[in-house]
């Protein structure tokens, strides 16, 4: 059973995630393709140096 200070934390986090993913959605839709390019190489050098 879930308490009121449960019920309002619970709340906040999902505002919180909710604003977060405006924010990435913002940032995706207004990036540039080099942006998104370098983004992708640096993504492929890490996961060919194992880290």
């Amino acid at each position: 059973m879930e308490g009121p200070i449960e019920s309002a934390t619970s709340a906040s986090c999902e505002r919180s995630f909710s604003s977060i993913k405006r924010v990435k959605t913002y940032m995706r839709s207004t990036m540039g393709e080099d942006h998104r390019t370098a983004l992708a190489v640096l993504h492929i050098h890490r996961e060919s140096s194992g880290h």
